[in-house]
């Protein structure tokens, strides 16, 4: 067939044809292609083998005068030579995509879709119609392109272009020397090599193409005799032209002749190469004017099939009618043509012949068949049909979920995504659909584009897992994905943000230009990339990658290559198939975390059949398969068999504990959503529950894009699971905010509300969000440097300043002072000073010291008890033996705590009970004898207290508060001291007055704290770091006071080997059963360098980021896990929930007493709802909160308690109103209660009597309890009279007034004053107002004094008034 084109491409160039003169084109120039035979413009001519995609012809010149255009061929193998051919003709003009793909006569395709001809764009820009078997391309500027739907291409370009355009044409400028000038401007050394330089690279299916062929470009598979047949036909029939056709188009035979055996070589007939040819130029002679004769009768060739409703015409001048132009000119000014014309009453639609009557539609310039549809848009959201007259319709749509709007092979349309999934222990789903588990904890590639796909975006995503042992499997921690220059880190630590090349953020985010989208969709987030490819993960154990069609066969990883057979998915990176998923994980492995695992090593965990028959059960695993259950509509979209599997499997990992069936149904969910199929209602109260943030709400299908503070134009469908915010709030990051609270958008990252950031490397600009962003110089102070710590770019302090405080106590300072005070009051250890000019956070850190009882019943020397932190508005305390406890302003708390999203945590390290801020902060006490304080360097010189001033200066480290410098220790000490009302305590001695060792038993001691120092002992790699000597003189001192006692020595010890640990030093054993032994508890065992998150229970991780340093402690027993404070069986884990610990079964009153929280036996949190009583209020009693009875309390030594919760101290003696009717209505009744509290004890007031007036008379009851009535003596045990009564009982007296009124006088001298609600808002006095429970204020620590001196009752005089 290349024989007709070859002639014609001639005709245009030369003008040659017996039959009449050719009209060329004045001052243009004709490029053209066939088969393997190039010509340029300057008629340079070439053959070329290559198959690959090239640049023809394009503009590269553009200017105002000279448009631009590209015209690309892609070129493919055909037969069984390597025999090029075209396949596709893209032009790219006035930015209008245009494709011409071979064998679709009579279509061509415009912005990825199909049309008919003809096509008028832009108004006349580019016009498209068919001239007998050629499509033609006419642009506005004089560009034509004419192609046979084949193997031949013309391209015909003005003479303004002459020097403009480049290509594998050449440059137009009639020099044939320099036509193989490649985009450099150099001259290419070959064809091949000229060809390489206009590919175009990442082409569609170009992976394996070649540009050229070497030694089989010779190769022609048929016989000799074969060869001989067709050399002679070759050279025979352009002879024989003039017979048959009544013209000669050929004017160079040798190329004929070429041409004409490769077309034979690769396999055409003889017959069909005659008939293809002689019809070819058979047209072209037509087209040139000539008479030509009936070839086909002389050569018994049959005659071209035409379409229905059509008939053959070997000679036809008229123009067609078609619809779109169905009144053309009785005859044309083209020449006659073989080709077929409707019958009468028919009209050409399209490549068609119909009745006029079912003509269809035009629209902006393309003709559209009746009955066909196509998209008005870009993104497959409006879809037009054409109905017959020429009516067109259009409606709004978007694509199934499920679907994705992408272009593939050519055509734009709603294309199935391919779903990998990985879920549960983990279970993976491949793009193929083929499922396996792999427990593996390493890192391994789970899917990315095989490397020789360079036509497709680029991307990685490595999956890594978390086992907590092999009994009980693993489960995805970490998703990691690259694309496009960016590393994006989802991380089970660090639920709802995301890392970005290691920096944290917050989501939604948007990067690369717009191009990569990162976003929350229900509990998953979704980073989704310009080519379609979206990954999801929900920070717990699912993760899924959706890849667009255009990815088939491009995919490699643990998620399958994707080429629609899921025989072939456990291929591994070396090509073979695997055996085992074992093999098939460890195949795909990038990275090794230690300890991690290649999957279960057997025997691994299952069930026996009665198991399994109880997990298939719908209080299990049964819902996903049940027929008529809340999957059923989902079941014929997504199979249920495997995930039912998946979850009997997990389930049996677990046997039955810990609610493991719930992440396979979650995942179920989630895949069945995606699909777009409809799930109803599964979960419950007591089934999988759902615990929401405050403010928020569960939806089984619900959309979060919608109340959003940021919303990201990518997020919304479809919808899925999530915990969507109430009416009046927005989600902002993973909290749901008033709008007010909204955060703010810079460079496509989403900031939190006040949040403070620097957006450049260098720290050099700050920048705040409050409600828009405002930005400033700024740079790091002296000791601080820009870099990243967790994750977070700020002024990061170069070094630590250390303080330890130890037995007596000894105080070894920040600057490495050693000394002893032994005051047993309270004192300010180390305190933020001097921060004027500065945005360090203020700080304080005080300890209360109490004589050492556990020394001798009379003990001369002091120990901490309690270690109080001042930080960020809150009081965070540390007791002496309140183990795994922590009172934060007042409330009782278990650990580990994590407080404000991480700006403080309080956690268990070795035998340590820490206190840490997100500044730096850090403070340690081992509840019994040692306390460390470690503050960040950039508070160098901004410190005071016993700890010192931090200034590198020893000098000076005695600095009092006035900032005059002592050396009296005992002074120093005192002038640190915190004013505690109605403590007894004392500053300790001095001199003389201290105790000493007595020497006949200091030998002994030394001998025995010599461990400290001794110079191969176990602790001698530390003596470089921390000087000894002063823990061994420590350890001598509190040895010797305590008698030789064996648990202060091995205290001593322990002092230095925590501070060594603190500095990272290695620490060999040298504990032993008779040598200071560690005490364990059960499930647990002693280690000199514990880390006991190895094996920590699930949902821990997520509350606090265990340390990765080592410690003396204890570690998990295997088949144990680490709950934060100690080791338990994985079914008494504890839950963790909104920062807080809680114990199986313990149910928590949060949020003012509107929520309860209770730690089900599954490891969820049920979040419920609730309020208190109208007569009672939300109170804190003993670290506690909850809903109390509301009453106004006063102890026998004075500290009041009010009606609001707030709690102090009365310092001044004198008589009180504690309450009173402030009201002067008649309508309410009157009382009255009057305290009368005295020094009787020095340092205490203690409560002398109760006064109560009420209208019936005035009660007096005394200390001693004896009651007076009206000044006469009470002789009996009850008194009643009108509305008031008293009863004495047990030692209590109980006076009631109204029925909303009451006095208590316990036998412990404590007074308690009750009131209704009837006395909301007409009750004063020293008690405060009395208000509803709804309007109340939680005031849940102790104000230490009060002022109470305004309710003195002036009627109770005292002497000096």
């Amino acid at each position: 067939m290349g024989l007709f084109v070859a002639i014609f491409s001639a005709l245009l160039l030369s003008g040659v044809c017996r039959g009449g003169p050719t009209t060329l084109i004045p001052q243009s120039s004709t490029c053209w292609v066939i088969g393997a035979l190039y010509s340029t413009f300057d008629n340079h001519q070439y053959d070329f083998m290559g198959n690959c995609t090239y640049i023809l012809a394009k503009n590269c010149h553009v200017d105002d005068t000279l448009p631009a255009f590209e015209v690309v061929s892609k070129n493919m193998n055909e037969g069984t030579v390597r025999f090029p051919t075209v396949d596709t003709v893209t032009l790219n003009v006035h930015n209008i995509t245009i494709d011409i793909v071979r064998f679709e006569f009579g279509i061509v395709r415009v912005n990825y879709q199909k049309w008919n001809l003809p096509m008028n764009l832009n108004n006349g820009q580019v016009k498209l119609f068919q001239r007998g078997l050629y499509v033609i391309l006419e642009t506005d500027f004089g560009l034509t392109l004419q192609y046979d739907w084949n193997e031949y291409i013309a391209v015909s370009v003005p003479g303004s272009f002459a020097g403009s355009v480049c290509g594998l044409c050449g440059n137009f400028n009639n020099k044939e020397e320099d036509d193989l000038t490649t985009p450099s401007g150099s001259v290419a050394s070959s064809v091949v090599a000229l060809a390489k330089s206009w590919k175009v690279p990442g082409a569609v299916d170009d992976a394996s193409c070649q540009d050229g062929c070497g030694d089989e470009c010779q190769n022609c598979p048929l016989t000799e005799v074969q060869k001989i047949e067709n050399q002679i036909l070759c050279q025979a029939l352009p002879k024989n032209f003039v017979e048959f056709l009544g013209c000669q188009p050929v004017n160079d035979f040798t190329i004929f002749q070429i041409n004409c055996m490769l077309d034979l070589c690769r396999g055409e007939t003889m017959n069909m190469f005659l008939c293809n040819t002689l019809q070819g130029y058979a047209n072209i002679c037509q087209r040139s004017g000539a008479k030509c004769l009936d070839w086909r009768t002389q050569t018994q060739c049959p005659t071209p099939k035409c379409q229905e409703n059509s008939r053959y015409e070997f000679c036809w001048s008229g123009c067609h009618a078609t619809c779109a132009d169905p009144n053309p000119p009785a005859k044309c000014n083209a020449t006659c043509l073989e080709t077929c014309v409707c019958n009468d009453g028919f009209i050409l639609s399209g490549n068609a012949c119909v009745p006029k009557a079912q003509c269809g539609c035009m629209y902006e310039g393309h003709y559209v068949k009746a009955g066909t549809s196509f998209w008005g848009s870009e993104s497959c959201t409006q879809r037009y049909t054409c109905s017959a007259g020429g009516s067109l319709s259009s409606n709004q749509t978007r694509c199934p979920v499920g679907q994705q709007c992408q272009v593939v092979e050519g055509i734009r349309g709603c294309y199935p995504l391919a779903t990998c999934m990985v879920s549960g222990d983990p279970h993976f789903v491949t793009f193929d659909g083929e499922r396996y588990n792999f427990q593996g904890t390493c890192a391994y590639e789970m899917a990315s584009v095989s490397s020789n796909q360079t036509n497709l975006e680029q991307f990685s995503i490595v999956l890594q897992n978390t086992g907590q042992d092999k009994k009980i499997g693993s489960a995805v921690q970490l998703v990691e994905v690259k694309v496009d220059g960016y590393t994006i880190t989802l991380s089970k630590e660090l639920p709802g943000a995301v890392l970005v090349n290691g920096e944290h953020s917050n989501l939604p985010l948007t990067l690369s230009s717009n191009k990569l989208h990162l976003y929350p969709s229900g509990w998953f987030a979704v980073i989704e990339m310009d080519s379609g490819v979206k990954v999801y993960y929900d920070w717990n154990s699912v993760a899924i990658v959706t890849v667009p069609a255009a990815y088939a066969g491009a995919m490699q990883g643990l998620c399958g290559n994707y080429n629609l057979n899921p025989k072939d998915d456990m291929q591994m990176r070396d090509g073979k198939q695997a055996t085992t998923s074992e093999e098939f994980g460890q195949s795909w492995k990038v990275g090794t975390i230690q300890g991690c695992v290649n999957g279960c090593s057997g025997p691994c965990p299952g069930c026996n059949a009665t198991q399994k028959e109880t997990y298939n059960t719908k209080s299990y695993c049964g819902l996903i398969s049940d027929p008529a259950g809340p999957f059923r509509d989902c079941h014929a979209v997504v199979g249920p068999a495997g995930f039912l599997d998946d979850c009997v499997y997990d389930v049996c990992l677990y046997q039955g504990s810990r609610n493991m069936q719930c992440k396979t149904l979650t995942a179920y969910t989630a895949a069945c959503q995606l699909k777009g199929a409809t799930v109803y209602i599964w979960r419950s109260a007591l089934f999988c529950d759902v615990p929401c943030p405050s403010n928020s709400r569960y939806e089984l299908c619900g959309n979060d894009c919608l109340t959003t503070c940021q919303k990201d134009p990518n997020c919304g469908a479809p919808c899925m699971e999530a915990c969507v915010c109430d009416e009046g709030y927005l989600l902002s990051g993973d909290q749901c905010l008033p709008a007010d609270q909204c955060g703010c958008t810079f460079e496509g990252k989403y900031y939190h509300h006040g949040q403070v950031f620097y957006p450049d490397a260098l720290c050099q600009k700050e920048c705040t969000c409050n409600g828009t962003v405002q930005c400033k110089q700024s740079s790091c102070g002296s000791n601080e440097k820009c870099e990243m710590k967790n994750n977070v770019r700020s002024c990061q302090p170069l070094r630590n300043g250390f303080c330890s405080i130890s037995g007596d106590p000894h105080y070894n300072t920040f600057d490495n002072t050693t000394y002893d005070f032994q005051g047993t009051c309270t004192y300010i250890a180390a305190q933020s000073c001097h921060l004027s000019g500065t945005k360090l956070p203020e700080f304080s850190v005080s300890v209360e010291n109490e004589k050492w009882y556990a020394l001798s019943d009379k003990p001369t020397v002091s120990v901490t008890k309690l270690v109080a932190v001042e930080v960020y508005g809150m009081v965070l305390i540390l007791r002496n033996n309140e183990i795994n406890m922590v009172w934060v302003n007042g409330v009782l708390y278990r650990l580990p705590l994590n407080l404000h999203n991480g700006a403080v945590i309080v956690s268990q390290e070795g035998a340590f009970d820490v206190i840490a801020t997100d500044f730096g902060l850090r403070v340690a006490y081992d509840l019994v004898y040692h306390v460390t304080i470690t503050v960040p360097g950039n508070y160098n010189s901004r410190t005071c207290g016993l700890c010192g001033n931090f200034n590198d200066d020893k000098a000076d480290e005695f600095q009092l508060p006035d900032g005059n410098v002592t050396k009296d220790f005992q002074a120093f000490g005192e002038a640190w001291k915190v004013a505690v009302p109605g403590a007894v305590c004392s500053d300790g001695c001095s001199g003389d007055q201290c105790p000493k060792c007595e020497e006949s038993v200091e030998a002994l001691i030394k001998e025995k704290c010599s461990i400290i120092t001794a110079i191969k002992g176990p602790f001698a790699a530390c003596h470089d770091v921390i000087n000894p000597t002063s823990y061994f003189r420590d350890c001598v001192f509190d040895t010797c006071i305590s008698k030789n006692n064996e648990s202060v020595l091995c205290h001593s010890v322990t002092a230095y080997v925590s501070d060594c640990q603190a500095f990272g030093v290695k620490i060999q054993n040298w504990r032993s059963t008779s040598i200071c032994p560690f005490k364990c508890g059960a499930g647990s065992h002693y280690d000199i360098c514990a880390v006991p998150c190895t094996t920590p229970c699930p949902g821990l991780s997520d509350l606090v980021t265990c340390a990765t340093t080592c410690a003396e402690g204890c570690v998990c027993d295997q088949g144990f896990l680490y709950n934060g404070t100690g080791c338990v069986p994985s079914d008494q884990c504890s839950c963790y929930y909104n920062g807080r610990s809680y114990k199986v079964g313990e149910s928590i009153i949060t949020d003012d007493c509107h929520r309860i929280n209770t730690c089900q036996a599954s490891g969820v949190v049920l979040s419920q709802n609730m309020s208190c009583d109208p007569n009672e209020r939300c109170l804190v009693k003993e670290g506690v909160m909850g809903c109390q009875v509301q009453h106004c309390l006063l102890t026998a030594n004075g500290e009041l308690t009010k009606f609001n919760g707030e709690s102090g101290t009365i310092t001044v003696p004198g008589s009180y109103e504690f309450i009173k009717n402030c009201d002067v209505s008649p309508t309410t009744p009157w009382f009255r209660v009057v305290g009368k509290l005295e020094t009787c004890t020095p340092g205490v007031n203690t409560i002398l009597a109760v006064y109560v007036f009420l209208k019936e008379g005035m009660i007096t009851v005394d200390s001693k309890h004896h009651v007076w009535i009206n000044g006469r003596a009470l002789t009996q045990t009850t008194f009643s009279q009108d509305s008031m009564r008293v009863v004495v009982s047990d030692n209590t007296v109980t006076i009631n007034g109204t029925s909303s009124f009451q006095v208590s006088f316990s036998s412990t001298n404590e007074i308690t004053i009750n009131v209704g609600v009837t006395a909301a808002g007409v009750v004063c006095g020293a008690c405060g107002t009395f208000k509803p429970a709804d309007t109340n204020q939680v005031i849940p620590y102790p104000v230490p004094q009060l002022n109470i001196g305004q309710w003195t009752a002036p009627d109770f005089p005292e002497c000096d008034l």
